[in-house]
This record gives structure tokens, C-alpha cells and sequence, in this order.
């Protein structure tokens, strides 16, 4: 159930990125009943509102144990209902992320998001992620200061 009210936020923001459509609900059981392949200490974390609508979703956990960069925050699938937008719950959200990969070790943050989601390109920089072009996506890193 948990799964698929959390699809469900991600498909309503469907007209903001591609991404949203494409998440399988077996995908986001795996992130919230465990850890994918690849990736440790997988959460998912929500917002409700006072009227336990879940308005906001974020999945996150941490991979790269071996680099000798250190480990990174796995920042993915943000996504908030469209009505409920512009009130800084994704910004509430990528901060729990990159809050829990810093409690797992995580010495610096990594996300993608689509070249179409000009707003979420906008919250990520803001919150110190800087991009790397690719053809459809943007790949954006963000350094533990």
C-alpha cells in the first residue's frame, strides 16, 4: 500500500519528468523493504499533510563503499504533488536524504534529474549540486563541505 501511494505522488508529477512514469511498483517496494543491488541503508522517506495525504517522496541510500572518493547519498525519485508544490517539501525531502547518507557514511550526494525538470534542476543547484550535462539528463553531484 505504502508502495503504491508513493507511485502514485510520483505519477501525478508524470508532465515534469519522464522518470515518472517509468517506476515499476516492485522498484519502490525494493527501496522500501530493502536495498537494491548496489546500493545499502535504502529508505524511503515521505510527507504527509495534516489530512495524512502523502503530498512528497523521496527514495534514497548509499553505494560506492569502495571509491576512493567515499561513499555516496543516492538521492532518487523526488517528487511532490503538483497542488502542493513551491512550499519547500522537496527541499524538506532532499535534505532527509542527505541527511541519512551522512549518518551512513556518505561523504557526498548524487542525483539525476530529467533536462525537462526545470524546477527541480533549479532546487538541486540551490541546495549546492552542480550539474553534468549528458543528452537527456543531468547528472549532479553535491561535495560534503
Amino acid at each position: 500500500t505504502d508502495a503504491q501511494e508513493a507511485l502514485d505522488v510520483a505519477f501525478l508529477c508524470a508532465g515534469q519528468s519522464r522518470g515518472f512514469t517509468k517506476t515499476p511498483p516492485e522498484l519502490m517496494r525494493e527501496w522500501i523493504g530493502g536495498s537494491p543491488e548496489g546500493v545499502r541503508d535504502a529508505a524511503v522517506f515521505g510527507v504527509r499533510d495534516a489530512d495524512k495525504t502523502l503530498s512528497g517522496v523521496v527514495m534514497t541510500g548509499v553505494y560506492g563503499d569502495g571509491s576512493e572518493k567515499g561513499p555516496v547519498a543516492w538521492v532518487r525519485m523526488v517528487a511532490v504533488r503538483p497542488d502542493r508544490q513551491n512550499r519547500g517539501l522537496g527541499r524538506a525531502l532532499v535534505r532527509a536524504a542527505i541527511a541519512h547518507g551522512k549518518r551512513c557514511g556518505a561523504t557526498r550526494a548524487f542525483l539525476a534529474a530529467d533536462d525537462e525538470n526545470k524546477n527541480g534542476v533549479h532546487l538541486y543547484q540551490s541546495l549546492g549540486f552542480v550539474p553534468k550535462m549528458d543528452e537527456e539528463e543531468i547528472a549532479m553531484w553535491r561535495r560534503r563541505p
